[in-house]
């Protein structure tokens, strides 16, 4: 799995460079508002151009600096907090220096961490910081990537070019839905989304032809959210942010949010940075 990964993550960085090379001398970084910056082996770095993608594999940051040293990473889960870098993960960090190049998956020293500390899907933003030490197979050597930040980088979401899709994390649990399904039934919008045996299904309700905004999600109002297992549980409380919704079309998209009870006993499940774009008939 992760040499399919490290495929497609390496042939992004080179494609990334090799056009971007040229762009970054009129780039200008605001550090306080939107920068990616780092120290690479003890010397100040800080990327002219980046780009950050939130995917099916899960999240890949790229940012290139002034003279092409480039630092990307690929995290394969959607959820804040710290992601591990190391020969045992499936996250890589990769470093590309000249025609140098270091990674974290291919030696037992290379080694290091990523730690999304906010990440705003209603504001397509994602923070964090990083560090890492690299390993060059080229000639068994190291390079070192300290003091990593990264401040609202704009997030694109590509959920694999589908045209319906839904992701949520569950309890910090990142739960990619195999099948999704819409309809319309007394001008009330089904959304499901559920697993590959169909033992999970996140379902959303909302009238058909909610305009673009944020509305509230509740118990039995015209705007709920409800997760089945061997249990139901039904949403108390959240948002849903409609970002489109084409009538004519008929496709939708949206962002979400809700806390969800199950009544037998009383259980809470939290469901967050939740994404949806699907076609309804």
């Amino acid at each position: 799995m992760k040499n399919l990964y490290l495929i497609g993550f390496l042939v992004f960085t080179i494609l990334m460079i090799s056009c971007k090379k040229d762009e970054v001398k009129n780039t200008i970084v605001n550090q306080e508002s939107t920068s990616m910056y780092a120290t690479i082996d003890g010397i100040d770095w800080q990327a002219k151009s980046t780009e950050c993608v939130l995917t099916k594999s899960g999240i890949r940051i790229n940012g290139v600096g002034q003279g092409i040293p480039a630092i990307s990473f690929l995290i394969t889960d959607t959820i804040e907090g710290t992601h591990m870098l190391n020969i045992n993960t499936e996250n890589i960090g990769f470093l590309v220096n000249g025609f140098m190049q270091y990674n974290t998956y291919d030696d037992a020293f290379a080694n290091g961490s990523v730690i999304f500390s906010s990440i705003n899907m209603v504001d397509s933003l994602i923070s964090g910081r990083f560090e890492f030490i690299g390993h060059s197979a080229y000639n068994n050597t190291y390079s070192s990537v300290n003091n990593g930040v990264f401040i609202n980088l704009p997030l694109t979401v590509n959920l694999d070019n589908l045209s319906d899709s839904l992701i949520v994390d569950i309890d910090g649990e990142t739960f990619f839905a195999e099948s999704v399904f819409s309809s319309v039934e007394n001008e009330i919008l089904s959304i499901a989304g559920s697993d590959e045996d169909n033992t999970q299904t996140v379902l959303i309700k909302l009238p058909y032809d909610t305009p673009v905004g944020t509305y509230q999600f509740s118990e039995l109002g015209s705007f709920t959210g409800r997760y089945t297992t061997d249990s139901v549980w039904v949403s108390q409380s959240g948002v849903l942010n409609i970002t489109k919704n084409n009538i004519t079309n008929k496709h939708i998209e949206g962002n979400f949010e809700f806390d969800a009870k199950e009544f037998h006993t009383g259980d809470i499940k939290s469901f967050t940075n939740g994404l949806f774009t699907v076609d309804y008939y």
